[in-house]
């Protein structure tokens, strides 16, 4: 036994060094093995089972109990009695220490012992033995232990030893201590969080230094490429025949980069005009009574928060006014769908209103005596019916021209964007613009866009 102990602890320094034991969990098993006799006890096989506790990598608690299958030999005075049947219990409640993290783990056992045979004794147990973690669920054990007894008889020093293996599961725990998403198995650092780089990052370790040249990444401009350390620039962390570009970073892969991107979330629509802006054209159209926007104005669900994919036709309709100052005085208007009573309708409708005047006031740079807010519930509805459709109408925001200067000219004003760019085109003589008036009766003119970038309509 002596020797198999040995192998047991040479075994267990070799083995690779990953994690396997898990804080705060539970092993519960079983196992089978012989148990040594002496004088007074036969030799004989034992069996039962354990539950472990695992405090940190390193303790943990066990309780233990195994049955012995025996025959004592009575002794009366000097005499021998006829051997009878002995089946022994043994409980132990022991403290373990692990001698090593890995997936392969020796320990050591000391506690209390509980013997009962006729009678019960207190006594001691002692021993070591290693644990083999087959995988994340399942592991296999093997043990050597001395049970020890000065309470028992005294024809009886009480001192054997039994060895077993049996395999157990486990349950609970923390597998994965650093919190990277890398479970200790597999985890290199155990303590340390991989720093997820896009590179190595399956070890579970921060790569501080990826191309090993001795410059930390963050200092690093080419940090998969090391420094020649050839004493020209060797601080920069590029090899100098290297051509170091800058980043481009295009969120919305349009093409055009960030920094001169005005809808950096929003894909240019590549149609031939304002395409170096960065953002899907917007049609906002003003009538003699209102400013008609193409798109709807979108808020968070039940609240009066713009979504930021509407900024870009707030600022359209805030460029129109900036513009054109015979626009006097606007009502924003906020309707809902006919879901919900007519409170809290009149209320989220009054909020929304006032969300946009807000924004156009601030962020538009509109000024504040130009625009009113109110809000109309679902009291003047654009579509009838209960469905998707009909709901998806009938919330909406309306621009009304209540006050202009007499004599306004009617005006297409069509934004490149959310702030309109300066330049000069023509419009083909073959896709007039005309206005209601002139529609019927009036042959086809040319218009042209004045500097803003808005049509005009008229001579």
């Amino acid at each position: 036994m002596r020797s198999l102990y040995v192998s047991i602890l040479i075994t267990a320094f070799l083995s690779t060094a990953h994690s396997q034991v898990r804080p705060l969990g539970f092993e519960v098993g079983a196992n089978a093995g012989v148990w040594e006799g002496d004088s007074v006890y036969e030799s004989g096989p034992m069996f039962g089972g354990q539950l472990r506790y695992n405090l940190t990598h390193l303790f943990g608690l066990e309780a233990s109990y195994h049955t012995v299958l025996s025959r004592a030999l009575e002794r009366e005075q000097a005499a021998i009695s006829e051997p009878r049947d002995a089946n022994l219990g043994l409980i132990g409640l022991d403290a373990v220490i692990h001698l090593r993290d890995g997936r392969f783990v020796p320990f050591i056992v000391a506690g209390l012992a509980g013997i009962i045979d006729d009678e019960s004794y207190i006594g001691s147990n002692a021993g070591a033995g290693a644990v083999y973690y087959i995988n994340d669920r399942v592991g296999a054990r093997l043990d050597i232990r001395g049970w020890f007894s000065g309470d028992a008889p005294s024809t009886d020093r009480f001192h054997h030893i039994g060895a077993s293996a049996g395999v157990f599961v486990r349950f609970l725990g923390n597998d994965d201590r650093d919190g990277d998403g890398i479970k200790d198995a597999d985890d290199k650092c155990l303590y340390k969080p991989e720093d997820r780089d896009e590179f190595e990052d399956t070890d579970g370790c921060p790569d501080l230094d990826n191309d090993k040249d001795k410059i930390l990444d963050v200092d690093d401009k080419c940090p998969l490429k090391p420094e020649d350390m050839d004493g020209d620039a060797d601080e920069d962390g590029c090899p100098e025949e290297t051509i170091v570009k800058p980043v481009v970073v295009d969120t919305d892969k349009d093409g055009i980069p960030d920094d001169k991107d005005l809808c950096p979330k929003q894909p240019e629509l590549k149609n031939g005009i304002e395409d170096e802006d960065g953002c899907p054209e917007k049609k906002v159209i003003i009538t003699k009574d209102k400013i008609v926007i193409k798109e709807r104005v979108f808020f968070e669900l039940d609240k009066a928060v713009i979504k930021e994919e509407s900024y870009g036709v707030l600022n359209a309709v805030a460029s129109v006014m900036t513009k054109y100052a015979f626009v006097e005085l606007v009502e924003i208007q906020g309707h809902t769908d006919n879901r919900g009573t007519d409170e809290y309708n009149e209320t989220l409708s009054q909020t929304r209103a006032d969300a946009v005047r807000t924004f156009l006031i601030e962020t538009g740079g509109v000024s504040a005596d130009r625009l009113t807010a109110k809000g109309y519930g679902k009291s003047k509805p654009v579509a009838e019916g209960d469905t998707e459709e009909a709901y998806a109408k009938n919330r909406r925001v309306e621009f009304v021209i209540t006050k202009q200067a007499e004599q306004a000219p009617e005006v297409k004003y069509v934004p490149m964007g959310p702030n309109a760019t300066k330049k000069t085109k023509e419009t083909p003589a073959d896709t007039p613009v005309k206005s209601t008036q002139e529609a019927d009766s009036t042959p086809a003119e040319k218009v042209k866009t004045d500097e803003s970038g808005a049509e005009v309509q008229g001579k």
